[in-house]
């Protein structure tokens, strides 16, 4: 399974520059955005994030803002304009669609033919081949939750379903927990279906 979806997404992000990851609290989004950068050669100083944002997130918070500095005022690169500038990079921002539904439309130039966003009145050319972006989030059912214009026009999706019980007490534990002992791990596999029950 976990295979499977690491491939898809590789998948996506070797033909897009960008891809939205998904599903319920707990089922790897996150986990895998590491993994995802490191297959496509993006190294430690080359990922921006995780970038968390919120219903009361900003465009400055995440572009930049103007600040005063020596007694003048100048832009101050957010997270966003560092990954834009750098040489190449992987964006990756948590909670995606908690930000209103325009709130990401200042990237919609990273899928123009030349790609581009636009930082405080500068077009900062992109490579799409050298700076991808992987958004994550919870489904709608969940309070807050909206598929945002720049997803619903430009950005795949791809949806993390819940794992199996299973999945849980083959991989998870076997993956994360083989120095325990035995009945402990029992233990904490049981512990860990019941709190992805709840």
């Amino acid at each position: 399974i976990w295979e499977h979806r690491k491939q898809r997404c590789l998948e996506i992000l070797r033909r897009s520059p960008a891809l939205f990851l998904k599903g319920s609290p707990g089922v790897g989004k996150s986990y895998i955005t590491a993994s995802l950068a490191t297959e496509l050669g993006f190294r430690d100083g080359e990922v921006f994030g995780p970038l968390t944002v919120g219903a009361d997130s900003a465009q400055g918070d995440v572009l930049g803002q103007t600040a005063m500095r020596d007694g003048r005022s100048v832009f101050v690169d957010g997270p966003v304009a560092r990954w834009a500038r750098a040489e190449r990079g992987i964006l990756v921002v948590d909670e995606a669609n908690l930000t209103p539904d325009d709130f990401w439309n200042f990237m919609q130039g990273l899928f123009a033919k030349q790609p581009y966003i636009w930082i405080n009145g500068e077009k900062v050319l992109l490579n799409s081949d050298t700076h991808k972006v992987i958004f994550t989030g919870n489904q709608e059912r969940l309070p807050g939750r909206q598929v945002q214009q720049l997803m619903r026009e430009h950005v795949v999706t791809v949806i993390f379903p819940e794992f199996d019980e299973d999945f849980i007490t083959e991989r998870i534990t076997q993956d994360y927990l083989q120095g325990l002992l035995p009945a402990t791990q029992t233990q904490v596999a049981g512990m860990l279906i019941e709190l992805h029950r709840e």
